[in-house]
């Protein structure tokens, strides 16, 4: 695959929740998209993927090249009691995915000025609708929180999204879920005093 600092390639629309057409897309605040080439041209990527719904998916930054290469890996699903359960886990919402929980920071000190800066990476993805099962509610927040929105543009019951897959077939992987964006973000400053994160105070973010 190819990297590409871009925008979308075609026409990309945003889904405020499963099904629902919004608006065209561009990139989030505060994000850097470097597009991955997947079609020949963005002809070619809409007659395949223009209609599929658009979601995120996470990292901890060691499994990027796997990604890039292979695609998503199925994982247990967490909530279920059965090893035979099987997803892919997603969002429609960046910054719900962009959680440390679902998302590795790198932290940097700069050395000509010894200022700390932030990084953060998610994979910008098309979900084929058909796979996409009913949305489960947020699961971030603390219980005293509950009311808190997360992103402006989602509801907290339609954060995320199980795609459920059979881990012996590898192709279900490529015929419902494509990854076709890098996103890249960068924070100057400690995440807890940028505005759009304020509610991570609100959630078990742990040690980054």
């Amino acid at each position: 695959m190819r990297m590409i600092d871009s925008g979308s390639i075609g026409n990309t629309l945003l889904f405020n929740s499963v099904g629902q057409e919004n608006k065209e897309f561009v990139s989030p605040d505060g994000w850097k998209r470097f597009g991955i080439k997947v079609a020949d041209n963005g002809t070619a990527f809409n007659a395949k993927w223009g209609s599929w719904h658009i979601a995120y998916h996470g990292t901890k930054g060691q499994h990027v090249p796997f990604i890039l290469t292979s695609g998503l890996c199925v994982a247990i699903q967490q909530y279920s009691t059965s090893k035979n359960n099987q997803t892919i886990f997603l969002s429609p919402s960046i910054e719900y995915m962009a959680h440390p929980q679902h998302t590795r920071i790198w932290r940097h000190i700069q050395k000509d000025d010894g200022k700390c800066r932030y990084y953060q990476l998610v994979f910008q993805c098309r979900v084929n609708p058909e796979a996409v099962g009913d949305p489960k509610s947020e699961t971030l927040l603390q219980e005293t929180y509950k009311i808190t929105r997360v992103d402006k543009d989602f509801c907290n019951e339609e954060l995320e999204w199980f795609i459920k897959a059979n881990a012996a077939a590898k192709e279900f992987i490529h015929d419902n879920i494509i990854c076709y964006g890098l996103m890249i973000r960068v924070i100057d400053c400690h995440p807890y005093d940028l505005p759009i994160l304020s509610w991570w105070k609100n959630t078990d973010c742990g040690e980054y």
